[in-house]
């Protein structure tokens, strides 16, 4: 492995032979290159964050990570507005008795209509309320799975 002599990330030690990427947040600087950059990074450093792969130490891997590589603006803005909120999902308020994410996505169609229709608004109840005449309604159709988890 190879060390990283850049002061601006503490120098971590770099996996792939060159330091992961860095995003100061300036203008002109486009957020999803430096994502496209990070994954980049992520998998050459062979780090499984693989959805459903019970990966959750993969996944906390690129989350220490991906916040070393914000400097300057960015790295305040994260630190002020996104560490440590606890964010919630407005379509679906929190009285479903479903454990977490995970568990919502796998609800088939009869789990859905057996939670109470106040527990949806919008577009979620419109698909809970649809999921009783329609077998291919599950959980995955309100809550999508996504490559990059909410752990």
């Amino acid at each position: 492995m190879l060390q990283n002599n850049n002061p601006h990330q503490n120098n971590i030690t770099t996996m792939v032979g060159y330091p992961p990427p860095q995003f100061p947040g300036a203008p002109g600087d486009d957020p999803e290159d430096f994502i496209n950059d990070l994954k980049r990074y992520v998998l050459a450093s062979q780090i499984n964050v693989a959805p459903g792969a019970g990966q959750a130490g993969g996944r906390a891997e690129v989350d220490s990570l991906f916040e070393t590589c914000l400097v300057g603006d960015a790295k305040i803005w994260y630190i002020n507005e996104i560490k440590d909120q606890n964010y919630q999902l407005d379509n679906i308020l929190d009285n479903t008795e479903v454990a977490n994410i995970t568990a919502f996505r796998a609800l088939n169609n009869g789990g859905l209509t057996g939670i109470n229709a106040n527990q949806f608004r919008g577009e979620a109840l419109r698909l809970r309320n649809n999921a009783g005449g329609d077998n291919t309604i599950t959980g995955v159709n309100i809550i999508p799975a996504g490559v990059w988890d909410e752990d």
